[in-house]
């Protein structure tokens, strides 16, 4: 037995430092383990730093549970002592559980939160712009400058269309209107009255999208930045007009940049393309409950950092700031193409 202890006690002695120094050694420069804001930098390259967690959580509790577990059976062959005193004692024992919980639900939380991670999120992107890599439903997504890919159409006048784009009649060759397609049931409420679900016609698709207006025009764009569909196994991003001339028009350089001045002022007119993307990345489950109000999203951040991942002006403003953080910091500028729109020959 003291053989067990005393190797336990080198396993332990030799695993810390090791492990600590296998979880600092993960980002290149190796303070940007620390710093998250200098992860936002693309010459910093940093590892998959949650199976490095999982590991050593993993050792970790399987060490705190053996520890535990090798006094209770000499407590317990103790002859002098009543049944009562050795409960008693291997009790006292249970307090050091405390430290074998808090690894396992730390462990739980990863499985929890990794899809959620912020800094592989921003490297799914990274990835996306780079290489188109992430595809939705197997096929790559779309990218649109305006919304006429998509027709609005009238459920109480309009006829309604198969899949081929012909026309749909009834069996008395009269017309069959979309709001009594029985495809259509999304337009109408449980108890049967109509709700403010719009079709819309997809000629490219041969196919509907109903969604709800954000304005009484034809125009999804009239009132919108921009907006992802994850629909026909490929996500359809579209970046409207107005986003391209409501933001800033440059960047700011390192001196510009004012101490406690609103984000929304650095925001630029690009934030939108990467919200739309983190919509494609998210998914449409991870993005329920989407709000874009600063202090909404900060309210979120504060109260549920789950759901703060999944909620893509969390990430967009995250971002930025790491950006602005370390402009201000080092004094540095940023070229205004960095973050901006250009204009190609490709």
């Amino acid at each position: 037995m003291r053989k067990v202890v005393y190797i336990l006690i080198g396993v332990v002695i030799v695993f810390c430092p090791i492990s600590l120094l296998v979880q600092i050694v993960v980002c290149k420069p190796v303070h940007a383990f620390w710093r998250l804001e200098l992860r936002a930098d693309p010459n910093v390259h940093c590892g998959n730093g949650a199976v490095a967690s999982y590991i050593v959580g993993g050792v970790r509790t399987v060490l705190d549970l053996i520890i535990f577990s090798l006094p209770v059976k000499h407590i317990w062959d103790i002859k002098n002592f009543s049944r009562r005193k050795k409960i008693m004692i291997i009790s006292t024992f249970w307090f050091g559980l405390i430290a074998c919980v808090g690894s396992i639900l730390k462990l739980i939380l990863y499985a929890k939160f990794a899809h959620a991670d912020i800094m592989r999120l921003l490297s799914y992107t990274n990835d996306f712009f780079q290489t188109g890599a992430i595809n939705v439903g197997g096929a790559k997504p779309k990218l649109y400058c305006n919304d006429y890919w998509m027709v609005k159409q009238n459920s109480e006048t309009d006829q309604a269309r198969d899949s081929s784009r012909n026309l749909k009649f009834r069996e008395d060759d009269s017309k069959l209107l979309i709001k009594d397609d029985r495809r259509f049931t999304g337009l109408y409420n449980a108890d049967g009255t109509r709700n403010s679900v719009v079709p819309f016609w997809i000629p490219d698709r041969k196919d509907y999208l109903l969604t709800e207006l954000t304005s009484r025009t034809d125009s999804l764009c009239e009132k919108l930045d921009g907006f992802t569909v994850p629909h026909y196994g490929e996500g359809i991003v579209t970046i409207c007009p107005h986003a391209f001339v409501v933001l800033n028009p440059n960047f700011p350089q390192a001196a510009s940049i004012r101490r406690y001045a609103p984000i929304e002022e650095y925001l630029p007119r690009s934030g939108t393309l990467l919200h739309e993307t983190l919509h494609l990345i998210l998914g449409p489950k991870n993005t329920v409950g989407e709000v874009w109000a600063i202090f909404d999203f900060l309210d979120m951040a504060r109260a549920d950092s789950a759901k703060a991942f999944g909620n893509p002006e969390n990430t967009v403003s995250f971002s930025l700031g790491a950006t602005l953080s370390k402009l201000a910091r080092t004094g540095d500028s940023l070229p205004p193409e960095y973050l901006e729109y250009s204009v190609g020959g490709g």
